[in-house]
């Protein structure tokens, strides 16, 4: 909850910042941003090695099953 609340915040204040300047704001405004943000955290985590990259899919809802199932569907791909 207390995530949410710091997000709001910085949410209004951003918003306020954007209207003071006469930006449009909305949420496809920050898309880009968005992508960037989440290719620098997988970067670091590739970057880490597997344990790291295994860490972090677990974290993110991933059940082995999808990890293995997934490898699966790449080597298929791949001719393999």
């Amino acid at each position: 909850m207390i995530y949410l609340e710091a997000a709001k915040a910085v949410n209004d204040r951003v918003k306020s910042i954007l209207d003071k300047m006469g930006c449009e704001f909305t949420p496809e405004s920050l898309d880009v941003l968005v992508i960037d943000c989440s290719a620098e955290v997988a970067s670091g985590v590739n970057n880490c090695g597997m344990p790291a990259q295994l860490e972090y899919l677990l974290k993110n809802g991933w059940t082995a099953e999808d990890i293995l199932g997934r490898l699966r569907i790449n080597k298929e791909e791949d001719g393999e």
